[in-house]
């Protein structure tokens, strides 16, 4: 599967955490991420599937990886800076990557359960 836009918004236990969200599911799609793009708005988000570890070698700016399981339950959330590598998640299944601050300012925490809206 390539790389793709999808109409629908990710709600988290707080409200709206993004309402465009972008797939990443090819090895190539994966391994490129947010390198080379601008920084993501506080409405967007890239979701990496599978990925149980992320790097920001390439990117210039703060982002949060939210590490999900297959139902999207949050398992680890990390804010890293330029050139930093998350730490392994064992049972993850998918990274949410946004905007640096994003996960906090929506209160994203281990335990919590996202979803996927159509609009």
């Amino acid at each position: 599967m390539r790389k793709r836009a999808v109409r629908g918004v990710l709600m988290g236990p707080n409200g709206l955490v993004a309402d465009h969200v972008e797939w990443a599911t090819s090895f190539r799609a994966r391994r490129r991420g947010v390198i080379g793009r601008p920084p993501l708005s506080s409405s967007e988000a890239l979701i990496l599937w599978p990925c149980r570890q992320v790097h920001t070698k390439g990117v210039a700016y703060d982002l949060d990886a939210v590490f999900c399981d297959r139902r999207l339950r949050v398992l680890h959330v990390e804010t890293l800076g330029p050139r930093a590598k998350s730490r392994r998640v064992r049972r993850a299944r998918c990274c949410i990557e946004l905007a640096g601050g994003r996960a906090s300012a929506c209160g994203l925490a281990p335990g919590q359960q996202l979803r996927l809206e159509q609009p």
